[in-house]
């Protein structure tokens, strides 16, 4: 079952920022005002809210809201505003998450509102609020009755206030939104009729401009769908002004500055009529021009070419029209720099846009169009060749360029952003940092005083957008990502449908998402990288300027996609078909990444399916892509050296043969591009695995050149780990490679390995922003490298290390939990000394471990854009905010530890803290590790020497692997006890793998520490198992030998999932808790939806016998809210209800209450200072994760991190009869002398003593081994 908390959703809160549940619902003296200081006490919250931004804030101003409205007379005036409030409220909510149950419920609120007061004046703002969520709920899930009834209150308020621009221009947009739907020209004329009376009723100001443009969109949306010569007259007018007559004295300039404008819709929208008018009116021009305006003759020839340039990339064969764009630009002195050189890569037309563009500076130097235009033939050149001095040269005359044209607005942007390319470009290619600063900054300034309106706006916004990815994919900033889809979701909003704006945009936004999974590794972001590029290539069509750039971007994410599910086949097809597609394109360099994209997924098939026909063509077409590259900088090819690389690595293993390993490492090395390559560590693991590869295939025979080869594969490896701005993901994959290489052959650097693959797979998790996606990012991660620890330790241990053992456990086990136990961690001594440092971590501290454990993340990954779908800018926003603080908190951290006597601040505890844990008896670490270094061992930890090591040579990780899974399956089998002999088989079977768990762990561990427990006064241990042992009752091992005492026997075990958790586990501990006088018990015998347990109520019972004054919260009072307010007050817990482990989402795991569940999730988000004894008579309580068992995921460990000292728990389904037996005993135990002496620590004591007593009453195995007890 999925929790069910709206407010668990948003990010976290300050607990001072939130009003405390006195003072959210005031006291009233009179139940005929509550309801009036309800919703006036909501609406302090919601502008509580809106100042600080706290969902949580608004979650409480709508429970205030519907509590009012519950109480409020039907006859009260006042009725329809306690509605009105609730549904603005609702309504605020659905802006927030964007789900369609607030919308719906604010809907209802709204229509309750309505019917209390028809048509009063008095409701008019709530009827425009309703109107406003109509609409929006139609953008958001394609509605149409919403929007019908959006204009019907809209129509209604214009009647109320006849002269309101706001609700005129918001029902001209819903008739628009109408007519995009329907295609009626009432619903347009209506929308026109509208604009025009807000432009009737305003003179000049932001209300007339605004409905200008609307009723300008609106003109070609009319014409386009219908397609009129009228419909067309209305849109240029409204475009481009009134069109003046040729006889018209003053017409020259008008019709340069219309031919213009034609040429920026002919660039916007793909329709015939707008590049023929262009050339109409561009005829005239020059026939009235020439002769007199020489500049104004110039400039449209310039646009005329233009025109024809644009015709020239929509049409298949457009050489015709590319060569009439060339004659126009060179008759125009030197503007041939237009010409597309870069779409058909011909140098012969760079070097004659040189010599043209020269010829121009010659005769004006100091012209802004000559200044501009050599400089972007300039920045061409340098995009073929990646010569330095073209890059300098370009950025020079750009700049002059755009300093001269100051006054002309249309031209500085065009400086602006070829200026911003060329310094991008240089960044790219030589990686010097003040580059991509510079053009950013150039961006962001000229942004700032830039027009909105102005054609080049949006061009801008993309330049800048694509520069900020830039800038995160080799960096890794980000805030630079976060920018860039901010701005390329901007350019969406001021674009319509179809529009070439629009579909780069969306490439953009796919490629931040692609970008951003590259980085961090998280599914959701590949699916919406898919999408939006979906969205893309739906815009374009074949011959379509952006249709290659879409399909080839396409086909790439959907076969990086492939490579992340489990069944990717049909993305890959998908793929492979959309790349096919894209290379039977004309255009040379888009068809060349479209051959790239082609090769490297035909060679992904091959890795699925090993057809050597599919890595054989794979190679073809990346070696076809050099062959047609025409003077090409060579950064652009690095990726097509890369993958030719790794191509030419697989088919080294398959020919063996020494030209296949030259070729693959010539093309290695070619793809290197300096320290700022993206795929620099990628391209470092690659070079080492090329050559390990070949040393396997032909061994050296002189030792020495051996181990020379072999360092020098090391020192590749460490290089490429050590690249920061490589994704950790990366990262730690070519760590795992060190680590195997350094296996093999024995290499002195194992060990550093080992520890930096630990810290990278620490540093890999914690880029997820919530505990359910680190844990499957961890999930993903040790699939390859589940032993990581225990062979690190067991490598250690082999150096005769054993205190580094234990460290290197603690440091690479429990990683989640280890984190979030930092963000809670004690700083009273920072506090005192250094309150400012104490406050700014404790703060950033807070908000970190509210993202990690809530998952305030906002709306979940499935979503689909739709128009301008508030949900993915939420997504972007929490994602940003969670990095940003993650780093802040780092960096306060480092702070810290630059404080004198600080220096070890949150940094991993060394052995000689660690071993505090065994001061109150041995700890023994189970260490199950492979037998290739000293394989597994028990490393017993005392309270002050050194640890003892104890051999396991049987404990192997197959053998440990086996008894797990056998026991599991064991348990999981319903065997009744009425088939005796199925019964006693059962028994058998079980008592096998208990006398196995002997001889393999604890047989040897008793046979070398047994006579010290006999010293201790009771016999006390710890378990700390790794890997699989954690499935295994170490506590209840058997000797096959009969007569022979059991460890039950022996014994008293707990249990701890590090020597950390333990030591903090006793930190501070004072229990001061009378035993049993603040004992809260959670019981639910008959659960909705659940099997009854009938034995609950004479559980309860019992405990009572014990300990009377115990408060008891049972069925229909078991809700949530209640029990997660008991569990901060009440330092003992008991809880006697179904428990479930959710073994694909962990942190999902639940006890099952009255009204919903309490996950695991829920449980991390309290906190108990003081909490000390929690018993969880429910199944599965501490079953744990089997794909990450070292992370000791389930309900008994989340209690104990919140602060529970001691907890008990269960390893499988328990049985509901023995619950009452098991009860008597240990609260019997609990309140007896010694229990009272003891407290909370006494209750492993206890568990004992209530387990013997189920073993004499016969209970079976499997009955009474589950119990188990943590802490202490």
């Amino acid at each position: 079952m999925n929790k069910a908390n709206d407010s668990s959703e948003g990010e976290w809160v300050d607990d001072d920022e939130v009003s405390s549940p006195d003072e959210i619902i005031e006291e009233s003296d009179s139940d005929e005002d509550e309801f009036i200081r309800l919703n006036n006490q909501g609406g302090r919250l919601a502008q509580e809210y809106e100042d600080k931004g706290s969902p949580r804030l608004l979650d409480q101003a709508i429970e205030c809201a519907q509590r009012a409205t519950t109480i409020c007379p039907d006859d009260d005036p006042e009725r329809f505003r306690v509605f009105g409030a609730l549904a603005s409220h609702l309504a605020a909510r659905f802006q927030l998450w964007t789900r369609r149950r607030d919308a719906d419920a604010a809907i209802a609120a709204y229509q309750t509102c309505i019917s209390a007061r028809p048509l009063d004046p008095d409701r008019l703002e709530f009827d425009l609020e309703f109107a406003d969520l109509l609409v929006d709920t139609h953008i958001e899930f394609g509605d149409g009755s919403c929007l019908i009834q959006a204009i019907n209150l809209y129509e209604e308020a214009l009647k109320m206030a006849p002269k309101d621009c706001d609700i005129m221009k918001s029902l001209g947009r819903a008739y628009g939104f109408r007519f995009s739907d329907s295609c009626q020209r009432d619903d347009i004329e209506r929308a026109i009729g509208h604009y025009d009376a807000v432009m009737g009723l305003s003179s000049e100001d932001e209300d007339y401009s605004e409905a200008s443009n609307l009723r300008t969109h609106a003109f070609r949306c009319r014409f386009e769908v219908f397609q009129t010569e009228p419909d067309f007259a209305s849109f240029i007018q409204a475009w481009c002004g009134d069109i003046p007559a040729i006889s018209d004295p003053n017409c020259a300039g008008r019709l340069v500055e219309i031919t213009r404008k034609l040429v920026i819709l002919s660039e916007l929208y793909d329709h015939p009529i707008y590049p023929k008018r262009a050339l109409e009116y561009g005829g005239q021009s020059l026939q009235v021009n020439k002769g007199v305006d020489e500049e104004a003759y110039c400039t449209t020839l310039i646009e005329m070419g233009h025109i024809h340039r644009i015709l020239a990339e929509r049409n298949e064969n457009g050489d015709e029209e590319l060569e009439e764009a060339i004659k126009l630009y060179e008759h125009a002195l030197g503007r041939a720099s237009e010409l597309p050189a870069d779409r058909y890569g011909r140098p012969e037309d760079i070097n004659r846009a040189l010599v043209y563009g020269n010829q121009a500076l010659t005769l004006q130097p100091k012209n802004v169009n000559s200044l501009l235009c050599f400089g972007t033939i300039l920045l061409a050149q340098f995009q073929r060749t990646g010569v330095r001095d073209h890059a300098e040269q370009a950025i020079n005359y750009l700049e002059e360029g755009k300093r001269r044209a100051e006054d002309n607005y249309s031209l500085k942007i065009l400086a602006v952003n070829n200026l911003g390319g060329a310094r991008v470009g240089k960044f790219q290619m030589f990686g010097e940092d003040q580059d991509l600063r510079e053009a950013i900054s150039n961006f962001e300034e000229e942004l700032e005083a830039s027009q909105k309106d102005h054609p080049g706006y949006g061009s801008m916004l993309l330049n800048l957008s694509s520069a900020r990815l830039t800038e995160f994919e080799l960096t890794g900033n980000v805030e630079a990502l976060h920018r860039a889809m901010a701005l390329s979701r901007e350019v969406l909003r001021l674009n319509s449908s179809g529009s070439p704006e629009q579909t780069l945009a969306l490439m953009t936004l796919g490629g931040g998402y692609f970008l951003r999974f590259q980085h961090y590794d998280e599914e959701s972001d590949i699916n919406q990288a898919v999408t939006y590029y979906q969205k893309a290539v739906k815009a374009c069509y074949p011959g379509h300027r952006d249709y290659v750039q879409c399909r080839s971007a396409l086909a790439n994410a959907l076969g990086v996609r492939s490579r992340c599910r489990p069944n990717g086949g049909n993305d890959l097809q998908l793929a492979i078909e959309h790349a096919e597609e894209a290379v039977q394109d004309n255009c040379i360099w888009e068809k060349l990444d479209a051959l790239t994209t082609l090769g490297w997924l035909l060679r992904g098939r091959y890795e699925v399916t090993g057809e050597v026909g599919d890595l054989n063509r794979a190679i073809q077409c990346l070696e076809k892509t050099l062959g047609d590259c025409i003077e090409p900088a060579p950064y652009k090819l690095a990726p097509v050296h890369f993958d030719l690389a790794e191509s030419y690595c697989f088919l080294l293993s398959k020919t063996r043969l020494q030209q296949h390993r030259d070729r693959a490492l010539d093309h290695a090395q070619k793809s290197a591009q300096g320290d700022k390559a993206p795929f620099e560590c990628r391209r470092g693991k690659l070079l080492a695995n090329i050559r390990s590869l070949w040393m396997q295939i032909s061994p050296q025979v002189d030792e020495a050149l051996a181990m020379q080869e072999i360092d020098e594969i090391v020192q590749l490896l460490e290089n490429a780990v050590q690249h920061e701005p490589a994704s950790p993901q990366d990262r730690f994959d070519a760590c795992m490679t060190w680590i195997n290489l350094a296996k093999q052959y024995k290499h002195q650097s194992l060990l550093q390995a080992f520890q930096t693959g630990i810290d990278l797979l620490v540093l890999s998790v914690a880029t997820a922003r919530t505990l359910s996606g680190q844990q499957e990012e961890l999930r993903a991660l040790v699939a390859n490298a589940s032993s990581l620890a225990s062979d690190a330790a067991s490598y250690a241990l082999e150096l005769q290390e054993p205190r580094l053992a234990v460290e290197l456990l603690e440091q690479g086990r429990t990683i989640l939990f280890g984190q979030l136990y930092r963000m809670r961690t004690p700083i009273d001594d920072l506090r005192e000394h250094h309150p400012t440092e104490a406050e700014e971590f404790e703060d950033l501290s807070r908000q970190l471990q509210a993202y990690v454990v809530a998952g305030k993340s906002g709306p979940a990954s499935s979503w689909v854009l739709k128009s301008l779908s508030q949900q993915s800018q939420l997504f972007d926003d929490d994602f940003t905010r969670y990095h940003r603080v993650l780093a802040e908190w780092k960096q306060t951290i480092e702070k810290i530890r630059r404080i004198r006597g600080f220096e070890y601040f949150l940094k991993a505890l060394p052995f000689e803290k660690l071993c505090e844990a065994g001061a109150k008896g041995p700890v023994i670490i189970v260490n199950i590790a492979d037998n290739t270094s000293s394989g597994s061992s028990a490393i017993v930890v005392y309270g002050s020497s050194d640890p003892g090591v104890i051999p396991l040579p049987r404990a192997t990780p197959l053998a440990v692997g086996s008894l797990s899974d056998s026991l599991r399956r064991i348990v999981s089998e319903g065997v009744s006890e009425d088939d005796q002999d199925a019964f006693e088989r059962r028994q058998l079977r079980i008592l096998d793998i208990l006398e196995q768990v002997w001889s393999h762990i604890v047989g040897p561990i008793v046979a070398e520490i047994g006579e010290t427990l006999k010293t201790l006064k009771p016999p006390r241990l710890w378990w700390c198992p790794t890997s699989s042992s954690w499935g295994l009752p170490l506590h209840a091992a058997t000797p096959s030998q009969p007569g022979d005492a059991d460890a039950a026997s022996l014994f008293i075990s707990s249990y701890t999932p590090t020597l950390t958790a333990l030591l903090r586990g006793r930190m501070g501990f004072t229990a001061t808790a009378t035993p049993g006088t603040e004992l809260l018990v959670i019981g639910q015998q008959n659960t909705p939806g659940q099997r009854p347990l009938i034995n609950v109520p004479k559980e309860i019972a019992t405990i009572k016998c014990s300990f009377p004054s115990i408060l008891v919260i049972d069925e229909a009072k078991a809700i949530k809210k209640t029990v997660r307010d008991g569990l901060h007050k009440y330092p003992w817990v008991h809880f006697a209800c179904h428990g479930f482990q959710d073994n694909e989402r962990p942190f999902n795991s639940h006890f099952a209450l009255w009204d919903e569940t309490l996950s695991l999730l829920d449980i991390l988000e309290n906190h108990h200072n003081d909490a000390q004894l929690a018993v969880l008579s429910a199944c599965h309580s501490a079953a744990g994760d089997r794909d990450t068992p070292d992370e000791v995921i389930h309900l008994a460990a989340g209690l104990q991190f919140i602060g529970f000292r001691n907890v008990i728990g269960t390893l499988w389904q328990s049985y509901d009869p023995d619950a009452p037996e098991f009860a008597k005993v240990f609260y019997e135990r609990m309140s007896g002398p010694k229990g009272r002496k003891g407290g909370a620590d006494y209750s492993a004591t206890a568990l004992a003593y209530a387990v013997r007593h189920l073993r004499e009453l016969g209970t079976p195995l499997e009955r009474w081994i589950l119990f188990v007890h943590f802490g202490g």
